[in-house]
């Protein structure tokens, strides 16, 4: 191995006997799953607020060169069976999943320019699907 290196102009480099500090790779190699699982911090960056005002790229209708090719809408939560966001479209007035979403989290929400039922809770759980979970033993 020293030939083969000395030809190639590979210089060798060797760390100190039972001191993985000075291997890096080794020593995140090496690490336990719990001690690897730790360092892990988890992605939040989809995270948004609820009922936060969206703008929504419209991918549904033929649209013609100048119309608007995107719609308002309200942002209600996030789809259970893909990677997708659950809308209230303002325009067709339905609750869609799309991931063509621009959120605009600054902008506030006039009750009157949207549906009663987006302000209430029951109805907009009832809507996506919401089942409380219970754990037997605990009250």
């Amino acid at each position: 191995m020293n030939d083969f290196c000395s030809r190639k102009g590979i210089k060798r480099e060797f760390s100190n006997a039972r001191t993985p500090q000075q291997n890096g790779v080794a020593k995140r190699r090496n690490r336990t799953l719990i001690e690897a699982a730790r360092t892990i911090t988890p992605a939040i960056g989809f995270l948004r607020p609820l009922g936060c005002h969206v703008m929504i790229l419209n991918t549904l209708d033929h649209l013609g060169k100048f119309d608007a090719k995107r719609d308002e809408g309200y942002f209600i939560g996030y789809s259970m069976s893909s990677k997708a966001f659950r809308v209230f479209n303002k325009r067709t007035k339905k609750v869609e999943e799309n991931m063509h979403a621009d959120f605009l989290e600054n902008k506030l929400i006039e009750k009157e320019a949207s549906p009663n039922w987006l302000f209430d809770i029951d109805t907009l759980t009832n809507s996506m699907n919401y089942v409380p979970v219970v754990v037997a033993g605990t009250s």
